[in-house]
């Protein structure tokens, strides 16, 4: 499936959802399903399928829709990190990472909103919790 990567402009990559290969995309016709990231070693992909908006980290899937799924995205300020955590049925994922503002000097993180503009995990959290752009995200990837 031809996802896009926020990261890198957009570029378009084809991405198969089994083997986790990621290569670039040579059919410009075909449609984008969704995004794609590459945080710390793990593969995390957004996509439409069937009618569901599906999280993938790796070989773990949630479907964004259901109820029991939940992501939780929170800052520690003095290490200067990052948590996302992602759990549902059977399945959990938690990854800590540097901050996206951790290497700026002087930077005071005090707008929580700019988070899901500078971090993609912060962008899961926010699509997970919004019912009306989960929506329009499969609308407009279906």
């Amino acid at each position: 499936m031809i996802l896009t990567m926020p990261e890198r402009r957009g570029a378009r990559v084809e991405f198969d959802e089994k083997s986790l290969s990621v290569q670039k995309a040579t059919r410009l016709c075909d449609r984008k399903k969704g995004v794609l990231s590459f945080i710390q070693t793990h593969t995390v992909a957004l996509y439409e399928k069937s009618g569901g908006l599906i999280l993938q980290i790796d070989h773990q899937v949630w479907d964004l829709l259901s109820e029991r799924v939940y992501c939780r995205f929170s800052h520690d300020f003095r290490s200067k990190t990052t948590l996302f955590k992602v759990s549902g049925g059977q399945s959990e994922f938690s990854v800590e990472y540097p901050a996206w503002w951790s290497s700026i000097p002087n930077f005071e993180p005090l707008e929580p909103e700019m988070d899901a503009e500078e971090d993609f995990m912060a962008y899961l959290c926010e699509v997970s919790k919004n019912r009306g752009l989960c929506e329009s995200l499969i609308s407009s990837w279906s």
